[in-house]
Parts: structure tokens; sequence; C-alpha cells
């Protein structure tokens, strides 16, 4: 069972006006998703901008260096073991 959008965007803290703007662009819709789903979304799309950033930038220990070298996670992947999440 899907969430209704208006809920979910009142619970992101989205106020009224924010809500009919996506409304009218028809982009209110997409906010009708889970709490696992906005998880998941919301984790991949951190791990691939700690991805995307210069090597020099990152501020890791030596032992998780090879982070670098792994491919971004999928929405599927992520969604294996939400409750890690």
């Amino acid at each position: 069972m899907q969430p209704e959008p208006h809920r979910v965007a009142a619970r992101l803290g989205f106020d009224e006006t924010t809500i009919d703007r996506l409304a009218a662009r028809g982009h209110l819709r997409r906010l009708a998703l889970t709490d696992s789903q906005i998880r998941g979304r919301l984790y991949q799309a951190h791990f691939n901008s700690a991805l995307a950033r210069p090597a020099k930038s990152r501020s890791v220990p030596n032992a998780a260096a090879s982070v670098g070298d792994r491919k971004p996670l999928s929405f599927q992947q992520t969604q294996a073991f939400p409750e890690t999440l």
C-alpha cells in the first residue's frame, strides 16, 4: 500500500505552497513512497555522491581507502536489506 503524497510531503517538511507547486508540475505523485523506499533512495544518492567526489577531498582511513573502487549500488540492491539502512 502506497502512502498518500500529500501526507508524505507534509511529513518531509514541505509547506503548503511547495506542495501546491509540486502538484501543479505533476511531481507530487512521485512522493508516494514508503519509509524504506525513501531511506533507500537517500542512501543510494549519498553513496553515489561520495563516490563521485575526487579522492583528495575524501578523509578516510587507509583501511577504508578501497571504498572508492566499489561501484554504486542500484536501488534494487539497497532494497535487499532495508533494515540495515
